[in-house]
C-alpha cells in the first residue's frame, strides 16, 4: 500500500508540474528572453529639451508619428508652437521594444545637434505664385496612337506595394521564418508512438529444465506498446506508456499457459543542473522569434530602397517630358528664326545666317529624338518597378505623371530628424536583435558549463492472467500485487570541461563584436540622416540658384532677340547677333532642364530623410502603408475603376486627355498566387474577376 502511494503522489507531481508549465506558457505576458543588461545612459535625467522654432519660421518638425511618403511637411504658417517632451517610438511593427533604451544616449547627443541654415535664412524664396510655363504640355498627351493614362505619385507608391513581384516576395520572406517559431514550438508538444510485435521462436533444447522434455523450445509471443511522451519547458521528460502481450510455448514449466500481461509505465526525468529551466529549453523558440524579427527588419531596408527606385522613376518620367517640351519650343523658335530668314532671302539676309539656323534646326530636332526615347525608358522603368496590371496588359500606354515637383522651401530640424531615426530605422533594430541574440547564446553556453544531474522518477502497475486473457489482467493492476517504482539519479561531468569554457569564451567574443556593431549603425545612422538633411537644404539651393539663372538666361534672349528683329540682316553685326541669339536659346533651354533636375533632385532629397529615419513606409499614423487602398484607374475599363477593396469609383480624366470607353477582359490573378499567413506583412486581399488596382482620383500631390 505505502508503494501504491509513493508511485501515485510521483505520478500526480509529474502531471502537476507539467499543467501548471503549459497554463505559464499560455498566459504569461513576460518575455522568456532576459532584458539585455546595459548600463544606464549617462546624465538620463539632465537631457536638454530640444529648442522649439520661432511660429513664422518654416522649418519642418519630424512629427511623433512619421508621415507617409506623399504627406507634405508643414511649411510656413503651420508649424506647431508645441511638441512632447519625447518623441514616441513610430509603430510600423519592425522597431524594437529595447530600441529607445539602447539609442537613448545618442539621443542626448542628437538633441545637440546644430542646423547649419544660416545661408538658407538669407536666401530669397520662389514667388508665390510661380508655375514653370511647360506644365500644361507636361501633363497633356504627347503621342497620339498612345492611350493616356494619368497617374499620381500616391498612386504608384500603393499600387508598388501591392502589385510589384519583388515586394511581394520581401513580404513573403518573414512569414517564412515565422514559420520557424512554430517549428521550435512543437518540440513540446505531446508525442504518440506504439510498437507492435510477433515473435516465433524455435530452439534446439541443450537443458531438459528448459522444456521439461521436449527436445525444442517452441515458443510464440506477441506484444504491443503505446503511449505517449513529451518535453516540458523545464526540461523534463515524461513518458506514459502501456505494454500488452500474449505468450505460449511448449515448456512444461510455463504455468499458466497461455498468458496475457498487461503493464502501465510512468516516468519522469527531470535535469537539475544542466538543461535545467525555461529559459534554456525555450532559447531555440527566442531565436527564431528575434530571427524573424531580423527579417522583418531586413524585409522593410529592401522595401524602402524598391521605394526609392520607384520615386525616382516618377519623378524622372516627369523631368524627361519636361525636358522634351523644353526642347520642342526651342525647335520651334529656331524654325520660326529660319524661316523668317528665309522669307527676307536676297533682300537683307546673308546666306551664311540662313545656313546657321539650318545648323541649329537639324541640331535641335536630332535633341528631340534623344529626349523622347528617355521618356519611353523612364516608363519602362516604372512599369518594371511597379508592375501593376493595368500598366502591363500589352496596350500601348503612355503614363502621364498627374503631380508636380513642389517648390516650397522644407527645412527639417536635425535633432528631431535624428531622434526619430534612432527610435524608428530598422537597421538599428536589427543591430539590436542581434546583440540580443548573442546574449541569448551566451546563457545557454553558461548553462552547459554546469554538471549533468537528473532526477530519475518512474513507476508501473503489472498484470498477469491464464488463457491469454489481457483484459482481465488489467484488473489485476489494483486487485493483486502492488505497484513497483524507483528513483534514481544520474550525473555527468567531463574532466576540464574545455568544449563548454571555449563555447562561452567564444559566445562572448561574439556579443562584443555585435555591441561594436551596434554602435558602428547607430553612427552610420546619425550621418546618413544629416547627410539627408544637409542635402535637401542644399538641393533647394541648387534649385533656387537654377532658377534665378534661368531668369537671367530667358532676359538675355529675350534682350538678343529684340536687337536682333531690329537691326537690318546684310552686315556682320546682325550675323554675329545670331549667332548669339541662338546660343542664348540654347542656354535658355538648358537652364530650364536644369532647373527640372534640381527640383526632382530637391523630391528625391525630401523622400531619402524619410528613407534615412526609416519612416518611409509609415501613414500619419504610424502604421505600415501595406493596409493602404490601391487605386489606379484602368482607362481601358469604359471610364471606371474598381480599387482593391471592390468598389467602383468613376474615374476623374485629365485635362486635355482622352480617354477610351473600349472594354478588356478583367484581370485574373493566378490561382497559386496566395497571399496569406501575413502578419507583420499582410497583403491586401485581391479579388478574383476583378482588375486589383484600377486608378481613381488621387488626393493632394505626393510631398
Amino acid at each position: 500500500m505505502r508503494a501504491f502511494l509513493i508511485t501515485a503522489i510521483a505520478t500526480a507531481a509529474c502531471v502537476t508540474s507539467l499543467l501548471a508549465q503549459e497554463g505559464t506558457r499560455q498566459t504569461s505576458a513576460k518575455p522568456l528572453r532576459p532584458p539585455i543588461q546595459l548600463p544606464p545612459p549617462p546624465a538620463a535625467e539632465q537631457r536638454p529639451p530640444i529648442a522649439l522654432p520661432d511660429a513664422q519660421s518654416n522649418r519642418v518638425r519630424m512629427p511623433a508619428a512619421a508621415p507617409p511618403v506623399f504627406q507634405q511637411p508643414r511649411t510656413q504658417g503651420s508649424v506647431p508652437t508645441s511638441i512632447p517632451s519625447s518623441v514616441p517610438q513610430v509603430s510600423l511593427g519592425f522597431a524594437d521594444g529595447e530600441q529607445e533604451k539602447l539609442v537613448s544616449p545618442y539621443m542626448d547627443r542628437a538633441s545637440q545637434l546644430l542646423d547649419d541654415d544660416l545661408e538658407m535664412a538669407s536666401a530669397p524664396e520662389f514667388p508665390i505664385t510661380y508655375q514653370p510655363w511647360w506644365l500644361d504640355d507636361v501633363a497633356s498627351q504627347m503621342r497620339s496612337r498612345y492611350v493616356p493614362i494619368r497617374v499620381t505619385f500616391e498612386q504608384i507608391i500603393l499600387s508598388a506595394i501591392t502589385n510589384s513581384p519583388r515586394v511581394k516576395s520581401l513580404r513573403i520572406e518573414p512569414a517564412i521564418r515565422k514559420q520557424s517559431v512554430a517549428i521550435e514550438q512543437a518540440q513540446f508538444d505531446w508525442m504518440s508512438f506504439a510498437e507492435m510485435t510477433w515473435n516465433d521462436t524455435s530452439d534446439p533444447v541443450g537443458n531438459t529444465l528448459t522444456t521439461g522434455g521436449s527436445p525444442r523450445f517452441r515458443d510464440h509471443q506477441w506484444g504491443l506498446e503505446s503511449g505517449v511522451r513529451r518535453r516540458t519547458q523545464s526540461g523534463g521528460e515524461l513518458e506514459i506508456s502501456n505494454e500488452m502481450g500474449w505468450q505460449d510455448n511448449n515448456s512444461d514449466f510455463f504455468v499458466p499457459a497461455p498468458q496475457g500481461t498487461s503493464r502501465l509505465n510512468v516516468s519522469f526525468t527531470q535535469p537539475l543542473l544542466r538543461s535545467r529551466g525555461r529559459f534554456y529549453n525555450n532559447s531555440r523558440i527566442i531565436l527564431a522569434e528575434i530571427d524573424t524579427g531580423v527579417a522583418d527588419s531586413e524585409a522593410l531596408v529592401k522595401l524602402q530602397e524598391h521605394l526609392v527606385e520607384v520615386s525616382d522613376a516618377y519623378w524622372e518620367l516627369f523631368r524627361a517630358r519636361a525636358t522634351l517640351v523644353q526642347k520642342r519650343k526651342l525647335l520651334t523658335k529656331a524654325t520660326r528664326i529660319m524661316e523668317r530668314l528665309q522669307g527676307r532671302r536676297g533682300v537683307d539676309v546673308l546666306q551664311r545666317q540662313i545656313l546657321r539656323a539650318r545648323a541649329a534646326v537639324t541640331s535641335r530636332r536630332s535633341e528631340i529624338a534623344r529626349a523622347a526615347a528617355s521618356i519611353r525608358n523612364a516608363e519602362a522603368r516604372l512599369r518594371l518597378l511597379v508592375n501593376d496590371p493595368a500598366l502591363t496588359r500589352g496596350t500601348p500606354l503612355e503614363v502621364i505623371p498627374a503631380d508636380v515637383p513642389m517648390n516650397d522651401n522644407l527645412v527639417y530640424s536635425t535633432p528631431e530628424t535624428v531622434t526619430v531615426g534612432l527610435l524608428t530605422r530598422p537597421d538599428i533594430a536589427k543591430a539590436i536583435r542581434e546583440i540580443r541574440t548573442n546574449s541569448v547564446r551566451l546563457g545557454v553556453s553558461k548553462n552547459e558549463m554546469l554538471p549533468k544531474l537528473d532526477l530519475i522518477l518512474s513507476g508501473y502497475l503489472s498484470g498477469l492472467e491464464g488463457q491469454g486473457d489481457i483484459w482481465e489482467a488489467k484488473r489485476n493492476w489494483f486487485q493483486e500485487g502492488e505497484p513497483g517504482y524507483s528513483i534514481g539519479f544520474r550525473f555527468e561531468y567531463p574532466l576540464g570541461n574545455r568544449a563548454a569554457r571555449a563555447m562561452v569564451e567564444q559566445k562572448q567574443f561574439r556579443l562584443r563584436k555585435s555591441l561594436y556593431e551596434f554602435k558602428n549603425t547607430v553612427e552610420t545612422s546619425i550621418t546618413e540622416i544629416e547627410l539627408a538633411v544637409r542635402e535637401a537644404r542644399t538641393s533647394y539651393t541648387e534649385m533656387l540658384s537654377r532658377f534665378q539663372s534661368m531668369q537671367s538666361a530667358e532676359a538675355e534672349a529675350d534682350y538678343l532677340s529684340g536687337r536682333w528683329q531690329q537691326l537690318p540682316g546684310d552686315d556682320r553685326t546682325t550675323a554675329e547677333l545670331l549667332e548669339d541669339l541662338l546660343d542664348a536659346q540654347e542656354r535658355v533651354a538648358t537652364e530650364e532642364a536644369s532647373f527640372e533636375t534640381a527640383r526632382k533632385n530637391y523630391m528625391l532629397a525630401l523622400i531619402e530623410i524619410k528613407r534615412s529615419t526609416g519612416t518611409l513606409m509609415a501613414n500619419d499614423d504610424g502604421q505600415p502603408l501595406f493596409n493602404q487602398p490601391t487605386n489606379l484607374h484602368d482607362p481601358m475599363n469604359g471610364g471606371q475603376s474598381v480599387n482593391s477593396f471592390g468598389s467602383v469609383a468613376p474615374m476623374q480624366p485629365s485635362p486635355g486627355v482622352p480617354t477610351s470607353p473600349q472594354p478588356l477582359q478583367p484581370y485574373e490573378a493566378p490561382a497559386n498566387e496566395t497571399d496569406s499567413g501575413m502578419q507583420l506583412f499582410p497583403l491586401p486581399n485581391e479579388p478574383r474577376g476583378t482588375n486589383p488596382s484600377p486608378f481613381p482620383p488621387a488626393p493632394s500631390p505626393p510631398r
